[in-house]
């Protein structure tokens, strides 16, 4: 008898055994005892890698940097080895290997000649592992500073609760698969930094993923809207002066949800402004952000990172305005540029 058949033997009865104990003397399972089985399992803590590849020490550099950049080393090829290790025990024999390490963006990762791609690949990851596992809505919505959840096994995490369009837009894709009941689909409930995810293993993105995934592009900022005014000139309905007028205005019912138009960080937050009412400001970046005023709810904090359609806040009427509106306007380098020709 080969160690394979005895392995498999043993996998056999400890399964028998364990399903065993689940049932009562009635003959029925307990009920407390299946809610635990279907409960999310959590991942083993494999560590953090320092750097998003092997660094070989340097002739130049000294002894204790050397040490360091060797352990490291040692360290994330041990980690490309578990990667390895759990491709194969998947491929094999369906085992299924819940563990993850951390990975902190440095500077050097998001260089002009870099992105998240390159990332991705250096790291051993699929894109759609990396993106999934760590709430990532967008190829811009990664920044210096984030530390990545890197699992080993790698495959799609489908949130329950989705929180963003790409989320959504990832549990529709899979809804079919994740409804299936043949033996060959399976899934398993995990739960990562607090969240509960549905596991795929081995999938990858599909098309219609990887169109929105790498889509730069930003959005309007409200699902139903009126254009009341738009980008440039006009007599302000407040003053009666001709003046330039820095965004668009749409029309919406009072507390209508007021999205991210792009993944961005939050610049400013400021409430009862004499001229823009309560409103908020994203940095996007490059030089690019955009302003959404005249706000009756803000929902974020200065400082706090968002991604493109996330709610930020509610339609209002605050500040210097005629009626409920969103004024949204997008600036580069300071200056005021037309939203209309930057949304799609």
């Amino acid at each position: 008898m080969t160690f394979f058949k005895i392995k498999k033997i043993i996998f056999i009865h400890l399964g028998f055994f364990a399903l065993s104990s689940l049932f009562s003397d009635t003959g029925f399972p307990l009920a407390s005892d299946m809610q635990n089985l279907m409960k999310p399992r959590g991942f083993l803590d494999g560590g953090h890698l320092e750097y998003s590849k092997p660094v070989y020490p340097s002739k130049t550099d000294d002894e204790k940097t050397k040490i360091k950049k060797k352990e490291e080393t040692q360290k994330f090829q041990k980690y490309e080895n578990e990667i390895e290790q759990a491709f194969i025990d998947y491929r094999r024999d369906g085992t299924v290997i819940l563990k993850s390490y951390t990975y902190t963006i440095k500077k050097e990762d998001l260089s002009k000649s870099r992105d998240f791609k390159n990332l991705a690949s250096e790291l051993g990851q699929s894109q759609a592992t990396l993106s999934t596992a760590n709430g990532i809505a967008s190829v811009e919505d990664f920044a210096v500073g984030m530390t990545l959840i890197l699992p080993v096994l790698q495959g799609m995490f489908v949130a329950d609760s989705p929180k963003n369009d790409f989320e959504i837009l990832v549990k529709k894709q899979f809804e079919s698969f994740l409804l299936d009941e043949s033996a060959e689909k399976k899934w398993i409930p995990v739960v990562l930094n607090g969240r509960n995810y549905k596991f795929l293993p081995e999938k990858l993105f599909t098309g219609t993923l990887v169109a929105f995934f790498n889509d730069k592009g930003m959005k309007l900022p409200l699902p139903q809207k009126v254009l009341t005014s738009p980008f440039g000139y006009r007599t302000s309905p407040i003053s009666g002066k001709w003046k330039l007028h820095a965004g668009i205005d749409l029309a919406a019912p009072m507390g209508t949800p007021v999205t991210a138009c792009k993944s961005g960080t939050v610049k400013t937050v400021e409430n009862m402004n004499v001229v823009y009412g309560n409103y908020i400001v994203l940095d996007h970046g490059n030089g690019k952000t955009s302003t959404y005023a005249h706000l009756s709810k803000i929902d974020v904090r200065a400082g706090a990172k968002v991604s493109g359609g996330d709610k930020i806040g509610e339609v209002g009427t605050t500040g210097m305005s005629t009626g409920p509106h969103l004024h949204f306007e997008v600036r580069e380098n300071g200056n005021p540029i037309d939203p209309l020709k930057e949304l799609k």
